[in-house]
């Protein structure tokens, strides 16, 4: 049986990775000032759907 590492894509892994957390930290900045969060959950609902789409991937495999 490989390693879960072996089995997901790496950069795909790693994108959804920068995405979601650019959107928490976007929206942890909008919730405290004036800048709407709609962007910023774009963001984490993309970043989680990366992730999400790289697992499945991985059950594909």
């Amino acid at each position: 049986m490989p390693a879960f590492r072996h089995m997901v894509h790496q950069p795909m892994a790693w994108a959804a990775c920068a995405v979601y957390n650019a959107g928490v930290a976007g929206a942890a900045v909008a919730l405290v000032s004036a800048w709407p969060t709609g962007p910023f959950l774009a963001l984490l609902g993309a970043g989680a759907a990366l992730a999400a789409l790289n697992l499945f991937r991985t059950l594909l495999k």
